[in-house]
């Protein structure tokens, strides 16, 4: 008697290829025998590309969730999240924040830290100057001990047990901010701060006055209607008063584009039956897919996977009602 056993892992996945091939067939383009022209490929990576950025809008995807730390400035109450900002954001799990172990004097190339553990060439690091201000540069050479090489001189002095920031990645313009919380260095205490809409920040008549930051608003835009240039913003109320403190938030990140065909989807597996069938949903007018085979076959199927993921893509959390007293929230 045969024993069964099982494959033994759980990683299974599709690249665009065969979600693109599965959804041909569905549409009754191409058979198992047949392979899609160049042009076929090229017309449903554009829909699924299309289809993927579209569900971005359908809310909260916990696979897109990340945590992220904005470094501010003392003076500065507005902020740019991009790849390309002049502002410093990083996932909050990768970034290391350590302390220089001796002072380093203006001009100067070197870092000697508490710690170099973390730190690799090419890094974007911080360094908090006496003057109040972050400078930033990158990591020129890979640590020799805990002795850090840095691409520009310091302009001032930063003096012992100051504080150092080291990153690799920039994050990008994240699509939502669910959270916000400021968070000490010293110490890493984090305090919920208060979210604001967009009629709310406007209407604060004192934007300019420095002190310990208890609200953000999140504009989302698209880098003022350049559209090749995402960038969100963050707005801080009142103006952060000291270095001593950034902003930690909860983002949701966009879906990663599909760039060549060998590419997996920015999905977790759970998603491909809903990827295929959906797009075959999107692809079907463009086909000629006969009505009766769209409503009988792939429209019951598209929308059976599309919500059984949709109920599934959501943390469990508890809903809590309470009254809101920020004026945005007044009625009458």
């Amino acid at each position: 008697m045969a024993v069964l056993t099982t494959g033994g892992t759980a990683v299974y996945t599709q690249s665009a290829i065969q979600i693109i091939k599965g959804a041909l067939r569905s549409d009754l383009v191409i058979n198992e025998e047949e392979t899609p022209s160049g042009d076929m490929l090229e017309s449903s990576m554009d829909t699924l590309n299309a289809m993927a950025k579209g569900w971005q809008a359908n809310g909260i995807h916990v696979w897109c969730e990340e945590e992220g730390i904005l470094f501010l400035n003392q003076g500065q109450n507005s902020y740019q999240l991009s790849v390309t900002s002049p502002d410093h954001a990083t996932l909050y799990d990768t970034y290391v924040q350590n302390s220089l172990a001796v002072t380093a004097l203006a001009g100067a190339t070197t870092l000697s830290l508490q710690s170099a553990a973390g730190i690799s060439n090419g890094d974007t690091i911080g360094v908090q100057l006496d003057a109040g201000t972050n400078f930033w540069t990158t990591v020129s050479a890979p640590p020799s001990g805990d002795n850090v090489a840095i691409a520009n001189a310091l302009p001032s002095q930063a003096s012992a047990l100051a504080v150092t920031f080291d990153y690799t990645l920039e994050l990008g313009r994240p699509l939502r901010l669910y959270t916000g919380r400021r968070f000490t260095y010293e110490g890493q205490l984090e305090v919920p701060m208060i979210t604001l809409s967009r009629t709310d920040w406007a209407n604060l008549p004192n934007k300019q006055n420095q002190g310990v930051i208890t609200q953000y608003f999140f504009d989302a835009g698209t880098g003022n209607n350049v559209y090749s240039t995402e960038t969100a913003r963050a707005y801080f109320w009142p103006t952060p008063d000291s270095d001593a403190y950034g902003f930690r938030y909860t983002a949701q990140r966009p879906i990663q584009d599909f760039v060549t065909l060998a590419n997996i989807p920015d999905f977790p597996a759970e998603w491909l039956a809903a990827l295929r069938w959906n797009l075959a949903l999107e692809l079907a007018p463009e086909w000629g897919t006969p009505a009766d085979h769209v409503d009988r076959q792939i429209r019951p199927l598209a929308e059976k996977w599309l919500s059984i993921v949709s109920q599934w893509d959501r943390e469990p959390q508890s809903v809590l009602f309470g009254v809101a007293f920020q004026p945005g929230y007044h009625n009458g």
